[in-house]
């Protein structure tokens, strides 16, 4: 029986880089370079922050928050847009005017630099912005639950932010959200010039404007795929896989063929546990891999039915069989049998330690500390961003994010909307440079026009640190194809290590835009407060119902799938079902 132990003295290495980085008083940013990973960081997939120990906030906004949900996100163009020109700031009238903003708060914010309501940040923007702003620190893991208290309190900020798409939904069924139609006419001119007419959409409802989205950067579009230890397929001969069958022979070869040379039989193949689970188990994170390339991704709707109509994913046979997979691979001693109650540290640990040859991982996550680290261990570690593979339902694509990122929205209870917009014109004209990229020369250069970020890493992620909650309006979209261009602008003062880590991130971003992925409907309830109340439960059910068959011999997966279908329809899934394909044909989604 393979042992823990065995790993013990290369834990301990990487225990103590992070350490080190502790007493540094070190922390990672919204927006950072992939460069500068900090290990212990914590992302969040939902309205939860994910576990990680390696995980790497990278090059921008990329690995920062990667929630909400997309009607298409396909391969953007990596050509470079061109900002229009600024429009004057509309004045509002009388004295400067003050308002409230709400800015979210990942928990990572350095002491040294005040709080997150108080800093060099803040005081810069009052310094400068057309209107006096009391910033209100919001708690990122329960930013739609105080935001839904707030409101029903009537003491809401007058500009809220969140990533939750359903959340906006709701609020602006509930009428709790102003519309801001007339009032962006009037004074916002560069919102409108600068936002695409694309993301704005996402904040319509019935033909007006209730939130005003902001853009999601290009290279922040692909999250969340597989990496792979590309020397232990070297060192075993064998090639990147490229269908689930390739996978599972690998796996094999990564869990019998001592991969790594040591002559210990001390490592597992697949990487099924990470800080980014969907259900109720803390360790099937890094699987949903596998869900994404069966087409099955997550609490969503599909068109899959056989007649046409659109079937909640659980009761998919693209999701089955993609379990099925999953147990396999689990029966055969490929995963290492306690992944299921791995935390995200304790799974980026064991990849790190050279445990297991693949992980789950966002596509900025191998980053310098990562390397660093692997290397202390093994010098020839290179974990690579594994192909898009194809399924038996044929091709799909690693999860990508819409084209808009967070919703910002004004409630009904602020008393001067127009400052409101005022402030968010600001931001989006000339604000959001000095906010998002700090000083020029001292932390980016202008090249060709595009925005490099220059200097140290670590120095600049601890002044940047929060900087995309800030900067909630945006004039300016970075481009995977700036990265390439930050390496070559960079590349004789980077180390080796640097490098690779920059490197991994342009190819991990290419493959993950190498298909399209498409979100069908822009919403998971539509609207529908039927779908609200029954979903969670039906969601929760199945997915606890499919994790157990997984790791129960006794239970198979086609039980699971059984018993998850006569459930549903026991809570009243045949009426839903109808009523939800009603309401995709109302909407013309269909």
């Amino acid at each position: 029986m393979k042992k823990s132990v065995l790993r013990a003295t290369a834990v301990v290495v990487a225990i103590m880089m992070l350490l080190s980085l502790a007493a540094c008083g070190q922390s990672a940013p919204a927006a950072t370079t992939a460069v500068s990973e900090t290990l212990g960081d914590a992302l969040s997939a939902t309205t939860a922050v994910s576990e990680t120990l390696a995980d790497a906030l990278s090059v921008t906004t990329a690995v920062t928050e990667v929630l909400g949900d997309a009607l298409t996100t396909t391969t953007a163009s990596t050509a470079a847009p061109t900002a229009p020109t600024t429009a004057a700031i509309v004045q509002v009238e009388g004295p400067r005017p003050k308002i409230s903003v709400a800015v979210m708060d990942f928990g990572t914010f350095p002491a040294d630099r005040g709080t997150i309501e108080s800093n060099n940040v803040t005081e810069w923007i009052n310094e400068n912005s057309p209107v006096e702003i009391e910033f209100i620190s919001i708690n990122r893991a329960e930013v739609t639950a105080l935001y839904t208290a707030m409101l029903a309190a009537g003491n809401a900020p007058d500009i809220m932010s969140d990533f939750a798409v359903e959340a906006f939904e709701r609020f602006v069924i509930q009428e709790l959200l102003l519309d801001v139609t007339d009032l962006l006419d009037e004074y916002g001119p560069n919102i409108k010039a600068m936002v695409p007419q694309e993301v704005l959409d996402w904040g319509m409802h019935e033909g007006r404007l209730y939130a005003i989205p902001k853009t999601r950067n290009e290279t922040a579009v692909p999250n969340w795929m597989q990496f792979i230890r590309q020397d232990w397929l070297d060192n075993l001969g064998l090639g990147m896989p490229n269908d689930f069958d390739e996978l599972y022979d690998a796996m094999y070869a990564f869990t019998f063929n001592d991969p790594d040379g040591n002559g210990i039989d001390d490592t597992y193949g697949y990487g099924a546990g990470a800080g980014e689970s969907e259900g109720s188990g803390p360790g099937f994170g890094g699987a949903e891999r596998i869900l994404n390339l069966y087409g099955a991704m997550r609490d969503r709707w599909l068109p899959y039915g056989e007649d046409g109509l659109y079937d909640h994913v659980a009761i998919t046979p693209n999701r089955r069989d993609a379990y099925k997979f999953i147990e396999r691979m689990f029966d055969d001693g490929l995963i290492n049998p306690e992944f299921f109650t791995m935390t995200g540290q304790q799974a980026r640990t064991e990849f790190i330690t050279g445990g297991v040859g693949t992980i789950g991982m966002q596509v900025g996550s191998v980053g310098v500390t990562m390397l660093n680290a692997m290397k202390e261990i093994d010098p020839n570690a290179n974990p690579q961003p594994m192909k898009t593979l194809m399924s038996p339902y044929g091709q799909f694509a690693y999860l990508q994010e819409r084209a808009a990122q967070m919703h910002i929205m004004i409630p009904t209870t602020c008393k001067d909307p127009a400052a409101a917009i005022t402030y968010l014109d600001w931001l989006c004209s000339t604000g959001w440079e000095w906010i998002t990229y700090g000083e020029e020369g001292v932390y980016f250069e202008r090249v060709n026009g595009r925005i490099i970020r220059i200097g140290d890493p670590e120095e600049r992620s601890h002044a940047l640190n929060n900087a995309g909650q800030y900067s909630i309006a945006i004039g300016y979209r970075e481009m995977i194809s700036d990265l390439e261009v930050q390496y070559e602008y960079n590349k004789d003062r980077m180390s080796d290590n640097e490098k690779q880590a920059l490197l991994t991130q342009i190819a991990a971003c290419k493959e993950s835009m190498s298909h399209e992925f498409v979100w069908w409907l822009p919403t998971l309830h539509l609207g529908l407060e039927m779908s609200n109340e029954l979903l969670p439960q039906m969601n929760t059910f199945a997915v606890q119902t499919y994790e157990e068959a997984v790791i129960n011999k006794n239970v198979s997966i086609d039980e699971a799938y059984e018993k998850i279908i006569n459930e549903y329809n026991a809570l009243g899934y045949q009426e839903l079902r109808k009523v939800y394909n009603e309401r995709i044909k109302e909407m013309g989604l269909g």
